[in-house]
């Protein structure tokens, strides 16, 4: 039986101590997989942290919005009478129809002031998402 070895034998010339090629692509893919979870671990946590917020803004909203309506139904009711008392001919309900028209225009105006506000808020946060975004296509191999 003929055996074929017509490969000469690996002969190591690099320093004592000094990594192998294998060991310097092993250790830079641990690096960029450590930093595509760090990346994704501040993306979270800045989800989160957002998220907080969404959730606290929308809770004073709420509370305020009650409060609004109390005060509201309180004032109308208030202003309707000193409106009915004060020019006897106009009827009740003309009274308190345009002093309920007035509390309808500063809801509006206060429902587009909240929804302007909420707007501000984001769910994931523009720079971590372009930071993240970009670390992936560092990761992948560019397609042609």
């Amino acid at each position: 039986m003929v055996t074929h070895n017509d490969h000469p034998p690996v002969i190591d010339v690099r320093p004592p101590g000094q990594p192998s090629m294998t060991g310097l692509v092993s250790g830079i893919l641990e690096d960029v997989e450590r930093l595509a979870e760090q990346q994704f671990a501040l993306l979270r946590q800045e989800v989160k942290e957002e998220m907080k917020k969404a959730v606290a803004a929308g809770a004073m909203f709420v509370i305020g919005a009650v409060f609004a309506a109390l005060a509201g139904i309180a004032l109308m009711t208030a202003l309707s009478l000193g409106l009915y008392a004060a020019f006897p001919t106009l009827p009740m309900w003309g009274a308190f129809g345009i002093v309920g028209l007035g509390f309808a225009i500063v809801s509006a105006a206060l429902f587009l002031l909240g929804k302007s506000r909420a707007a501000e808020v984001h769910a994931v946060p523009p720079l971590s998402l372009q930071a993240s975004k970009e670390n992936l296509q560092c990761l992948t191999p560019a397609r042609k």
